[in-house]
């Protein structure tokens, strides 16, 4: 499964270690193991990309920038917003900028809404965005409730409970 409709052995590269890094974490995923799912050579994800570190890099760059589009879009959603949950546990300080760029855009999007106002609407956002990547960044525990990575019923789940509410 690719995220963009792009080819290159760079594109390839890079989708495979956002799907990776979102199931093993960055410390637990070697280069080695990237280039076998893209299905390239380690010296490839290097010639590309330097080292991991510029690989997490660029997997950032790329995974904000489909966040921010990721309403248009249906495939590679759910593999992103896992990498960016494991980002924002194992990385928090690295990724505070990404959240901040998610409660901006979920903060526009209320705003643009019909949801009910509150006194500060950037702490709505940003506890929304948080309960958004907790979903991913607790999947382990709700697959046994949904089944494996059943991340489809997860978010139907999510909407039924923002919709709806909890009280009447």
């Amino acid at each position: 499964m690719r995220f963009s409709e792009d080819l290159t052995a760079r594109a390839r590269i890079r989708d495979a270690a956002v799907r990776r890094f979102g199931l093993d974490g960055f410390a637990g995923t070697p280069i080695k193991r990237i280039a076998a799912d893209a299905r390239v050579s380690a010296g490839l994800v290097v010639h590309h990309f330097g080292s991991k570190q510029g690989l997490i890099e660029a997997c950032d760059a790329y995974a904000i920038a489909f966040a921010e589009v990721a309403e248009q879009r249906t495939e590679g959603n759910h593999e992103v917003l896992a990498y960016l949950a494991r980002a924002m546990v194992e990385r928090s300080a690295d990724t505070a900028p990404l959240f901040d760029q998610m409660v901006a855009r979920s903060e526009q999007a209320l705003a643009e809404s019909e949801a009910r106002d509150t006194t500060d609407p950037k702490q709505r956002a940003a506890v929304l965005v948080a309960m958004e990547l907790g979903g991913y960044a607790l999947r382990a525990h709700l697959g046994r409730y949904f089944g494996e990575a059943d991340f489809e019923h997860i978010g139907r789940a999510m909407s039924e409970i923002l919709t709806k509410g909890l009280y009447s």
